[in-house]
């Protein structure tokens, strides 16, 4: 066996021989544990403060608390209000420690206008979900592999915050991995629900178990808290925003066949309540595969 092929053995796959699936009871627990250690983390933030998460911890109903005083999000509400101080340099704004890294360029290297922070948990979350998903594609992935050209790769550093694609995040932040385990998975000029999987604005959301098909399941150990809202007409004004910031969502628990769900994550990198543009239904939700089935235009 090459000397290549042995290090990308035991990096990369020798935890993760099988992708980790979940029961639908199962998720729930799992969820429900991770909506716990979000709010813990997050408690001596600037927003966990303001939102007074040590109380949340000790009341008797920490989600119901999280759902009332907690809104719903869109970019601009989380770049205006608290994003920006972090990529001024700010520590322990809506995660712990300094924000290194941000998100500023697409798949495509094509800059967005938008800056949506990285913290170290979330990259790690990344390489957990992409050894998953690797092994349990690998094979069929090797024959599409492209390589990566340089300037994917290329982070921008203003002295405060390095900027560019995922696929340079990762790279900068564990190069070795990076080049051994995921160069596979951020191809140029491609999206990611085009070569098995789906990547929202703030976190890995579901990996395909047949890329013939256009099913994705939902990956719920990866950092991600997730909500859902029944999207209804009349959700949103003439400008693009949802009018009722603390609509009633529903957990993972709550969830039925064939409806059409707003998603809502908080994840591990200070994005709290952050409503994506992606509409989702599912359609085993015992086995939590859900398709893609639009993706609004939010402001």
């Amino acid at each position: 066996m090459a000397f290549n092929q042995i290090v990308k053995k035991v990096i990369c796959l020798s935890t993760s021989d099988k992708q980790k699936t979940y029961t639908h009871t199962e998720a729930q627990v799992v969820q429900a544990r991770l909506f716990k250690y979000l709010i813990r983390r997050g408690r001596f933030t600037a927003f966990g403060e303001h939102y007074q998460f040590q109380a949340m911890l000790s009341s008797g109903n920490p989600v119901g608390w999280f759902n009332s005083t907690v809104p719903i999000h869109t970019y601009s509400d989380m770049y205006v209000r608290w994003w920006y101080r972090s990529l001024n340099g700010e520590t322990y704004v809506t995660w712990p420690g300094k924000q290194k890294y941000f998100v500023t360029k697409g798949i495509d290297n094509k800059n967005s206008g938008k800056y949506f922070p990285v913290s170290r948990a979330m990259i790690s979350s990344f390489c957990v979900a992409g050894k998953q998903y690797l092994s349990f594609f690998g094979k069929e992935k090797k024959s599409e592999t492209n390589h990566l050209k340089e300037f994917d790769l290329k982070l921008d550093y203003n002295k405060v915050y390095y900027g560019g694609t995922l696929a340079g995040i990762i790279a900068h932040h564990k190069p070795v991995k990076y080049h051994c385990c995921f160069s596979d998975l951020f191809v140029p000029g491609t999206a990611g629900n085009e070569v098995g999987f789906m990547l929202t604005e703030v976190g890995w959301v579901g990996s395909k178990t047949n890329l013939l098909k256009d099913e994705y399941r939902l990956i719920i150990d990866n950092g991600v808290y997730y909500e859902f809202l029944p999207l209804t007409d009349n959700m949103f004004n003439d400008a693009g925003k949802l009018k009722d910031n603390h609509a009633t969502t529903l957990s993972i628990n709550q969830l039925g066949n064939n409806i059409d769900y707003l998603l809502i994550i908080t994840n591990n990198s200070g994005a709290w309540r952050y409503l994506s543009s992606y509409v989702i239904r599912f359609v085993d939700i015992k086995n939590l595969m859900f398709v893609i089935t639009s993706r609004l235009k939010i402001s």
